[in-house]
């Protein structure tokens, strides 16, 4: 299997470093090497963030290069712009936003009104994408998402699952 590569990018609040713990954890407990590489700049207030997810058999480096991303998961519509040089041709974008575009690929637009749980939706498109549903997403989730949280959250994700823009 060769190595997929996963940009998600958004701004800080959004839930992208729990989206790619998530992301990562469930990766890993279904025996992928992952890597990860998190840049977070002023996240608190609602600064750029960053992570970038490499998984297949064996990884050798978090770091995405320029050319080499399957995937980008925008939070951001407007933070999209500054990784499409890392987009491979003919890669995917899922992006949050109730614009619509043209970007040089393949995009999703997804638009939730409840903001808090858009970060578990957009990972629910992204695994659909990736045709990894057999993974133990659930385990996944609980393990980073309080109790009181976990039903809204994994309806959210399958929301995400379900999604449809065709």
């Amino acid at each position: 299997m060769d190595n997929t590569h996963i940009i998600i990018c958004g701004l800080g609040g959004q839930g992208i470093i729990l989206t790619e713990k998530i992301f990562s954890f469930g990766l890993s407990n279904a025996g992928y090497d992952v890597k990860v590489s998190e840049i977070h700049g002023l996240a608190q207030r609602g600064g750029s963030v960053c992570a970038e997810i490499s998984y297949g058999n064996k990884v050798f480096s978090p770091v995405i290069e320029e050319g080499k991303a399957n995937i980008i998961v925008s939070f951001d519509y407007q933070q999209t712009f500054q990784y499409l040089s890392k987009l491979q041709y003919n890669g995917k974008i899922i992006v949050k936003s109730s614009l619509i575009t043209t970007f040089p690929s393949k995009y999703k637009c997804l638009n939730i009104t409840d903001s808090s749980f858009n970060n578990i939706s957009l990972l629910g498109i992204l695994v659909k994408e990736l045709n990894l549903q057999t993974i133990n997403w659930q385990n996944a989730i609980a393990h980073y998402i309080e109790d009181k949280y976990l039903e809204k959250n994994l309806k959210a994700f399958n929301l995400g699952l379900k999604f449809n823009n065709n």
